[in-house]
């Protein structure tokens, strides 16, 4: 199913840039060494909708030639500040600013959701060359915990208040990419990537997310009972945040 193409989410990040490049989690260098294995080396890689280019940094760092592409200038200014030795450019999933054919691996990590599956997923196949493979990085909440199970609550209250004003919220995340006719090969692995927050942590996050009112009583409320929750649960002014990297494999297909 596609995303609804009519609301562009373009700039919905564009004020809480500074918190996402701040405290949104990384990727295990496990699940960046998997999706770069068996690859020539170094492998050229485009990194989509790469945002403050935090996977795009996790990709240099494991060795690769990477361009990070991302259509938010807020976000993009972020990436290119933290320097780190990507390159980057402006473009869009649908459109991408590359040749046919001219990259080893197309990375898309906590963006694909935004995209149009089908007009993204035929781009990339186009700018893979043979022998090359897309790999969807997720950073996925569990909700198996006291604390992640209020966090969940929080998350999905917010997003149903976004919603209810009218503004787009996404949870497509993607069944295999080889379920189209441009991938085949499709392979789940997921990656243990917990972390230790204390409070400031908690609340960038959150922060962090589209969907968190900025203002207002309600946004007052949400944080409340989050606060609460991490009262009860941190030790030591930390709290267990509990996620799992979900990394999905899938191979270009032949024209």
């Amino acid at each position: 199913m596609e995303p609804d193409p009519v609301e562009d989410p373009i700039g919905y990040f564009a004020d809480r840039a500074e918190d996402y490049a701040r405290w949104r989690p990384g990727y295990p260098r496990a699940a960046i060494d998997a999706a770069l294995a068996g690859l020539p080396a170094p492998a050229t890689v485009v990194d989509v909708g790469c945002g403050t280019g935090i996977s795009t940094r996790a990709l240099a760092d494991a060795g690769a030639h990477v361009l990070g592409v991302e259509p938010d200038p807020a976000m993009l200014a972020h990436a290119q500040a933290a320097g780190g030795g990507p390159r980057y450019a402006v473009g869009r999933a649908e459109r991408l600013p590359l040749a046919d054919a001219s990259c080893d691996l197309v990375v898309v990590a906590q963006a694909f959701h935004w995209f149009q599956r089908d007009a993204a997923l035929q781009e990339f196949q186009r700018v893979l060359r043979p022998g090359g493979r897309l790999a969807l990085l997720w950073n996925v909440r569990r909700t198996d915990t006291p604390f992640m199970a209020v966090y969940a609550d929080v998350v999905r209250r917010a997003q149903a208040a976004t919603e209810a004003r009218g503004r787009r919220v996404s949870r497509i995340r993607c069944a295999s990419p080889a379920e189209s006719p441009w991938f085949v090969d499709g392979e789940l692995r997921a990656f243990d990537n917990h972390e230790l927050l204390t409070w400031e942590g908690v609340y960038g996050r959150l922060n962090s997310a589209s969907y968190v009112p900025r203002e207002g009583p309600e946004r007052e409320g949400l944080l409340r009972e989050l606060r609460a929750a991490f009262d009860d649960h941190a030790s030591e002014g930390r709290v267990l945040y509990a996620q799992t990297t979900e990394l999905t494999l899938a191979a270009r297909a032949k024209p």
